[in-house]
């Protein structure tokens, strides 16, 4: 473990996010999937992660918002050495969803926590959720967190020109995420092919 006290944001690959998740997040598992994500590091060592994807809220999808779906920083380093590190997640979630071109971000926590992190990054209090299980007639799933009250945080975005440069230079992607609204890729492509004949 090597810290120097100046966090830094580098990209990570999907799988290294979701297993630094499922050894340090404190109450949930790693999501099934993500369109993007990106890491904090302090000197060299690994600090905290982001992932972020569709919204779960099916009221939410397809209407350009995309969740952090999960945010995790290290509980097991001084909290001085991670400061300030989950707030520049967010700031940075936020920056990229806007230069990809959605135009709204949201993200929930615990109604026990107090929100200082979303909130120093920009972020609104926007609703409080009621807290519920997520099992159903057709699937079985855990319920680890499912009962506790959430509070559900946004931040409306102006989107960037998707050509805009990226803040972090090395993103990885599990998903490649759709740029232009609903529009598939295969589309875009052949789309390409016509205008240059």
């Amino acid at each position: 473990m090597v810290l120097d006290w100046q966090l830094r944001l580098r990209g990570i690959s999907f799988a290294a996010a979701r297993s630094f998740i499922a050894r340090h997040h404190s109450h949930c598992g790693p999501p099934a999937a993500w369109r993007f994500g990106s890491s904090v590091l302090n000197g060299t060592t690994l600090i905290g992660v982001v992932m972020v994807g569709n919204p779960v809220a099916r009221l939410l999808c397809g209407r350009g918002t995309l969740e952090v779906n999960r945010l995790c920083i290290r509980r097991d380093v001084p909290r001085a050495l991670a400061w300030n590190a989950a707030s520049m997640l967010y700031s940075w979630s936020a920056r990229e969803v806007a230069r990809r071109g959605w135009s709204h971000i949201v993200t929930y926590t615990r109604a026990d926590e107090n929100g200082t992190s979303p909130r120093a990054a920009g972020w609104t209090k926007e609703a409080t959720v009621r807290g519920r299980g997520w099992h159903s007639a057709r699937r079985r799933r855990s319920n680890r967190n499912g009962f506790i009250d959430k509070v559900r945080w946004g931040r409306t975005l102006h989107p960037t020109p998707r050509c805009a440069p990226a803040d972090v230079p090395t993103c990885w992607h599990h998903h490649t995420p759709n740029p232009l609204f609903g529009v598939s890729q295969s589309a875009i492509t052949a789309a390409a092919l016509v205008d240059r004949s």
